[in-house]
């Protein structure tokens, strides 16, 4: 007897306001187990589907299949078909185009997380173009306010999609990594205030191991060390 590889059921009852989504996502992973165990008969196909779905996803197929039983070479596509239209049901084009309107950018997004946000729900819209609506709605609702600035003073130079995102990923790396230098720099600062004796001079001694410049922590009993390359590292206190 063969052996059959596990592989998740699907439950529809649970998160049931995303269950067209979870279906989408759960046939994705299926397929590309299809394609990694190198399962390409069109039925056995479908019977691993029914298998794996779950006795009541399964009593749902019955419910729902479609009559007669298709041609060979269909039957995957069909049964799938077939559950999808169960647990994606046909969206009205007017209210997913609002949704994707009203999809701003979120405080904790990345860029690329808005992006396939942005995608996923330009899916139930019937765009002539796209690529044009999520640039649009790119420069208008990220949180990159010097993307829009960029645009706005060059807009011949970003009038593709894949423009803006390459635009809008350089200018989101580019603040993390400001972001990180202020804080390194503030953290030194504050260092260097707390360490400054009552003449005005900062403590601190060059270490006679690796040539840095080092002080003591002010919040532990550790000695940080400045190093040349401007990185800065605590150790515990030595003898110089």
């Amino acid at each position: 007897m063969t052996h059959i590889p596990n592989f998740p059921e699907f439950d529809p009852d649970n998160d049931k306001t995303n269950v067209g989504k979870r279906w989408e996502k759960y046939t994705g992973r299926l397929e590309n187990f299809f394609l990694a165990m190198n399962i390409t008969n069109d039925a056995r196909k479908r019977a691993l589907l029914l298998h794996y779905v779950g006795e009541h996803t399964h009593e749902i197929y019955e419910a729902n299949k479609t009559e007669p039983e298709p041609d060979e070479g269909e039957k995957y596509k069909t049964a799938k078909t077939d559950l999808t239209k169960v647990f994606t049901p046909k969206k009205n084009e007017l209210v997913a185009e609002h949704e994707f309107t009203a999809c701003r950018q979120k405080e904790s997004q990345t860029f690329d997380e808005y992006i396939t946000e942005l995608r996923q729900l330009a899916r139930y819209c019937s765009f002539t173009n796209t690529n044009d609506r999520i640039r649009s709605q790119l420069i208008s609702h990220c949180q990159l306010s010097q993307l829009r600035k960029r645009v706005f003073r060059e807009p011949d130079k970003y009038t593709s999609l894949d423009a803006v995102i390459e635009l809008g990923r350089s200018m989101e790396a580019a603040d993390k990594y400001s972001a990180q230098i202020e804080r390194d720099l503030g953290f030194a600062k504050a260092i260097t205030t707390k360490n400054t004796n009552s003449k005005g001079h900062i403590n601190t001694k060059v270490c006679k191991m690796d040539n840095s410049l080092h002080q003591p922590c002010p919040n532990t009993s550790r000695i940080i060390h400045y190093y040349k390359c401007g990185m800065m590292k605590c150790h515990q206190q030595a003898k110089i």
